[in-house]
């Protein structure tokens, strides 16, 4: 059986026409790679992902492929979580629930099933039909919590 086609594939087809470009086979690769990923990329990430796929495929490419993702409203930038670098992940799909410390940015992805039967709730309640949720929790890490306590255990 075949997989079904993303909806975010057509609006980004309508985008690129909007604007009379082509979706060619280069990037039609790297923005099939960016979708079916279940995280985030940072622009040299997402090149080595396709790198690996296809060779040919050169860095300028990728980099506006990403661009284009993002000018549709597909893509958004949020911070890296060591390295600094900016990172793009996919908008628009399913959902989205993650754990976000405020203090190192480490993200964490969840699958509540809780949140899908809230979200079913709601919807019939107030008469929508949801294509996209996104529930970000922010706090500290435990990682960021036992530096908090030991700092401020030697500042006593």
């Amino acid at each position: 059986m075949a997989k079904p086609r993303d909806p975010r594939l057509a609006r980004f087809e309508e985008f690129l026409r909007t604007r009379g470009l082509r979706h060619s086979s280069r990037r039609s690769l790297v923005v099939d790679i960016f979708f079916g990923s279940q995280g985030r990329f940072s622009a040299d990430e997402l090149f080595r992902a396709v790198r690996a796929r296809d060779a040919a495929i050169g860095a300028a490419t990728v980099y506006r492929a990403l661009r284009l993702l993002a000018d549709a409203g597909l893509a958004r930038p949020c911070e890296g979580e060591s390295s600094g670098a900016a990172q793009y992940e996919p908008v628009g799909a399913g959902r989205r629930d993650q754990l976000v410390c405020i203090n190192c940015g480490k993200t964490l992805d969840l699958d509540l099933p809780e949140a899908d039967l809230l979200q079913e709730r709601v919807a019939l309640r107030h008469g929508y039909s949801v294509e996209h949720r996104e529930l970000q929790m922010f706090g500290r890490c435990s990682t960021c919590r036992r530096r908090r306590a030991l700092t401020r255990r030697k500042t006593r």
